[in-house]
């Protein structure tokens, strides 16, 4: 299986996760340097999950979400969600 295949767009990972979950949508603004970027269809889950401080986003305060997330970062995320 190829890394691509393996890894999953951020913010489809966190839409699932917070479907998983059934986490409830937030309305807090985010304070992420890329906001403007993550699709609409994502934004309630993100928010949600940055209030669930399941994420946090990039030490460049950037949540990136067209990047792949790393195995180690959906077993972070995952973790945090069984905690």
């Amino acid at each position: 299986m190829a890394m691509k295949q393996i890894t999953a767009l951020i913010q489809k990972m966190t839409v699932m996760l917070g479907k998983a979950i059934k986490i409830q949508a937030c309305g807090e603004p985010m304070s992420f340097s890329d906001t403007a970027e993550i699709a609409t269809w994502a934004s309630p889950f993100v928010k949600a999950a940055v209030h669930e401080k399941l994420i946090s986003g990039y030490p460049d305060s950037s949540f990136r979400p067209q990047g792949n997330a790393t195995r180690a970062e959906a077993v972070t995320v995952i973790a945090k969600m069984m905690e």
